[in-house]
Formats: C-alpha cells, structure tokens, sequence
C-alpha cells in the first residue's frame, strides 16, 4: 500500500472517531438534561406537599386556672443560705407555695407574700387566694399578708429562732372575712404573730418540739370584729 492509501485510511479513521465522540457527547448532554428534570420534577413534588401543622404546646393549667381575674400560680423552692422570696399577686384564686430549707441559725431564709385586689378588682380587693410557706433551719422569718374575703395561709417552721407573722385584712375597715391563718412551729424559741381583721376569721398557732420540750416560744393573735355580721372569731394557741 502506498504513502497516499494509508494517508486516506488514516484520515477516515480520525473523521469516524470524532463522529463517535461527537455522538457520546450528545448522549451524555441528553442523559444529563434528562435527570435534571426529573430532579426537578421530584422536587417540585416535594415543595407541592401540604405544610405539615404541629399543634401548639398546652400550658400546664394552675390549681386555680378556673379564677376569671388572677388565677396567678407560683412555686419557689430555695436551697441554702441566706435565701429571699418575696411574692405578690394581684386578683383572686391565686395561689403560692414557697419552700426554704437550710441547716443551721446562719440561714436566715426570709419570705414575704402579698396578696391582694387592688386595681384589678376592687369591689373583690383579693378573693381565694391561698399561700403555702414551709421553711426548715433557723433564723428563718416570713410575713404573709392578704386582703379580701376566704383567703387561706398556712405556714410551717421546723428549727430555732424562727418568726412568722400574717396579716389579713387592713386596720381600717375593709372586706377581710372567713379567712383561716395556721402556722406550725416545731422547736425553741419561735415567734408567731397572726392579726385578722373584719369578722368570721379562724387563726390557729402551734408551737412545739418533737426533739425535746419546747421552750422560749412566743405566740400573739389579734383579731378585731366590725359591725357587719359579726358573728366573732376563732382563735386557737398551743404550745408544748
């Protein structure tokens, strides 16, 4: 074969290898477009789906969540040393609980809960309020005051030199009826106050040692009837 044939064979060669690659190209060009759009296809499948709707979070009702002004819950619980709580709530059927416990007379944990109607609701001025105050140690103190009618404060203090002190209603005549006032002292050398005012209110103050026999314990109740149904009060002292 001569220079000339082989040349000729050659460049057939090179123009069918170009055609081939030419052809693959196309195909992969196609191939490519051809997946694109289904991607696109499954993506638009995606973003055409119904937004999924969670529910929202149920706030964890309050023991007086049926109150139509107030309704107001709070839970305090200190650990430690030299710890302060002070609460005040505004309205009717509110409720507070506040636990303190420590060791020894440098706690000195104090506590002060107000309770009260106030603007919200004057002609209520504080309605069903309850408050729960426990305190474990010494040097403790807590003062509880309330306004209004069928208010309820218990208080309990376990250790030495404690004092508590609670108020319901106001020296001036105002609605403070059918209120109840109970604080439990268990050691020596407490001090309990309770003052009640208006008419049809119950106090009771027990002050006692289970280690051993009480002493140095103080208790003082005042309560002072109006005119308006007064039918007199309840007190109740013990001490052992």
């Amino acid at each position: 074969m001569n220079l000339g044939s082989q040349m000729i064979i050659a460049c057939k060669a090179i123009i069918i290898a170009h055609k081939c690659v030419y052809i693959n190209s196309k195909y992969l060009i196609m191939k490519r477009v051809i997946m694109s759009a289904a991607a696109l296809a499954i993506g638009g499948f995606v973003f055409a789906q119904t937004p999924q709707t969670i529910a929202p979070i149920v706030q964890q009702s309050s023991p007086t969540a049926a109150a139509t002004v107030g309704g107001n819950y709070s839970d305090i619980d200190q650990k430690g040393i030299g710890s302060d709580a002070k609460v005040q709530q505004q309205g009717t059927a509110n409720a507070s609980f506040i636990e303190q416990t420590g060791t020894d007379v440098a706690n000195r944990n104090s506590v002060d809960v107000l309770q009260w109607g106030g603007n919200v609701q004057p002609s209520i001025s504080g309605h069903l309020n309850y408050s729960d105050i426990k305190q474990n140690g010494a040097g403790n103190d807590f003062m509880a005051t309330q306004q209004g009618d069928e208010n309820e404060i218990s208080g309990l203090q376990i250790g030495l030199n404690n004092a508590a002190l609670v108020q319901q209603g106001a020296n001036t005549p105002q609605q403070a009826e059918n209120n109840l006032a109970k604080v439990d002292q268990d050691g020596k050398d407490n001090y309990a106050e309770v003052q009640q005012r208006y008419d049809d209110n119950e106090a009771s103050i027990l002050q006692r040692n289970d280690a051993a026999a009480g002493v140095g314990n103080r208790s003082y109740q005042d309560q002072v009837s109006n005119p308006n149904q007064s039918a007199g009060q309840v007190a109740i002292g013990e001490q052992w």
